[in-house]
């Protein structure tokens, strides 16, 4: 049988304000927003959930999403504008990357898409 990918959940204070983020920020018109404010999902691809909890985020993601761009720096900059935060910036010899954090400060990376 085996084990086959089914979604991303992100924990949240504000399950509708991080939906809106993510689906602004992946360009997806479609949010189903749950009773009572409890939960948001995000469908595609990669399908997103964003559910309620009672405490907040204290210290850093142990796992993160990294997404490629075709031009990091622009991709960088109109996510800020949709209110990412950027964390730093990270160069090396095999490829670049910024890590940001989200409207809750989930941490995530763009990294620059390799030009063929």
């Amino acid at each position: 049988m085996g084990l086959s990918f089914f979604t991303v959940v992100f924990d949240a204070d504000d399950p509708q304000r991080v939906g809106r983020f993510w689906a602004a920020a992946l360009e997806r018109d479609e949010l189903i927003e749950g009773e009572l404010e409890e939960w948001t999902s995000l469908p595609g691809d990669p399908q997103l959930w964003f559910q309620k909890v009672p405490e907040g985020k204290i210290t850093k993601n142990r796992v993160h999403l990294d997404w490629y761009a075709p031009d990091r720096g622009a991709e960088v900059e109109r996510l800020i504008g949709l209110g990412a935060t950027r964390l730093w910036d990270v160069k090396n010899e095999d490829f670049e990357w910024t890590t940001l954090a989200d409207v809750e400060g989930n941490e995530f990376c763009v990294v620059q898409a390799e030009t063929v």
